[in-house]
């Protein structure tokens, strides 16, 4: 749901990335970080760097259904992952079954209120530029063989 969110927000270039880290098994991975939403940074840099040789990125906590808030030495660990790979910032993401999942992001030692996606991500997509923006090329073959076989 988290990629989902992401996904609908990700309207300007430079893109968004999530990046899904799974461990054995396709199963959940040992580690703090659940996901990776990575980016190039498209800044002016210092010498020798040029545009887009560095990146932007978010970690992102994901808790499901009946799952705590991580605890205090969870978001140490979040922070210090944060730090030492220089992440823009660190968001929680709980979802629970039947509803939207929620942002939030990590500030000092607190999750903030329930943030808007797009304030993260970019405005969000409407359906008809979703469907507008990339022709799905298998309509297009059952449209040429149904007009073929008229």
């Amino acid at each position: 749901m988290t990629a989902v969110i992401i996904g609908r927000n990700n309207t300007q270039a430079p893109f968004w990335h999530v990046i899904n880290f799974l461990g054995p098994g396709k199963c959940e991975p040992r580690g703090i970080v659940d996901l990776l939403a990575i980016r190039k940074n498209q800044g002016d840099h210092a010498l020798p760097l040029k545009r887009g040789d560095l990146f932007d990125m978010i970690l992102i906590q994901v808790k499901g259904g009946s799952a705590k808030r991580p605890s205090s030495e969870e978001r140490e660990r979040l922070r210090s992952v944060a730090e030492t790979y220089g992440a823009r910032m660190i968001l929680l993401s709980e979802w629970k079954q039947g509803s939207k999942a929620v942002l939030r992001r990590l500030e000092h030692d607190e999750w903030s209120e329930a943030i808007d996606p797009a304030e993260v991500f970019g405005p969000r997509r409407k359906l008809k530029q979703i469907a507008s923006a990339a022709p799905n090329a298998a309509s297009k073959a059952w449209a040429t063989r149904r007009a073929r076989s008229r």
